[in-house]
């Protein structure tokens, strides 16, 4: 072979290594490239971020409207204590507004007259959210409890209401030996023997 062909192979091979470079993009277009897809991922990342918050949000807004609706299905005092009412009436009652009922009979196993009925009405967010009613009969007493957790303002006009009655000089002449007791979440009434 002569320089001659060894020389003009080189040149060749140098000229296509030339050429193939020159193919791709330059070292700014790289760059350019480098910062485009960088853009694509923080958009992406904002994107998330942004469904991430909006979802929180949403859910607040969820949990505060059900617990406003948990609020205005409270039922006051004065509408569980009325006298001329009926416990399947306010039964019904509690039903419409979305309690859950749930019925017992304590000492099935004895007399009929000494058999305890409870019937339970409860209304519920969540463990911190809840109201519930209990009737109790049984042998010549009545028995009621109303249970207001995560609400207080309503107890707290429920607890009025309870003293304003108990308060009443013409609260003992109700029913059989009646009485109202209040303690920290709770109101219970009743009367019997």
């Amino acid at each position: 072979m002569s320089k001659r062909f060894i020389l003009l192979k080189a040149m060749l091979l140098l000229g296509g290594v030339v050429l193939v470079s020159s193919c791709g993009p330059t070292a700014a277009e790289r760059a350019e490239m480098a910062r485009q897809d960088s853009i694509r991922v923080a958009d992406s990342i904002a994107k998330v971020e942004a469904d991430k918050i909006a979802a929180i949000e949403a859910a607040k807004l969820d949990s505060i409207a059900r617990i406003e609706e948990f609020y205005a299905k409270i039922p006051s005092f004065n509408k569980l204590y009325d006298p001329n009412g009926s416990v399947e009436d306010t039964g019904e009652y509690l039903k419409s507004m979305g309690y859950t009922e749930n019925e017992r009979v304590n000492g099935d196993n004895g007399p009929e007259e000494y058999r305890k009925y409870v019937t339970t009405y409860r209304n519920e967010v969540d463990k911190d959210h809840y109201c519930e009613v209990i009737f109790t009969g049984g042998y010549e007493s009545f028995g009621c409890k109303l249970i207001i957790v995560g609400a207080p303002e309503q107890f707290k006009k429920a607890r009025q209401q309870a003293l304003i009655l108990k308060n009443d000089p013409k609260f003992e002449s109700r029913g059989l030996n009646p009485w109202i007791e209040i303690s920290e979440n709770s109101i219970s009434w009743g009367d019997g023997a």
